[in-house]
């Protein structure tokens, strides 16, 4: 039973703010950004993770890292001299 004049409260839906959008668009872009550079690094995945989550630093983290394709070659090629040695 309800009283006379008394409104039924309805929930609103849940709507994004501005800042929540645009903190989306800068992680998905850092992300990307991150995976592309990661792919050619040979961790791809580590880099969207990282992209995500630090955004520019993960990207610097990013371009530290050593390439493991590069490490393997350079560790035979120096292999090879010292077996021909």
């Amino acid at each position: 039973m309800s009283a006379v004049g008394q409104t039924t409260h309805i929930p609103l839906p849940i709507m994004p703010t501005p800042l929540l959008l645009a903190w989306l668009a800068f992680a998905a872009l850092w992300s990307l950004v991150c995976y592309a550079v990661g792919e050619r690094r040979g961790r791809p995945r580590l880099g969207f993770a990282l992209g995500l989550l630090l955004g520019p630093i993960g990207l610097v983290i990013v371009l530290l890292w050593e390439d493991p394709a590069a490490n393997r070659e350079a560790n035979q090629s120096r292999r090879d001299t010292v077996s021909i040695n």
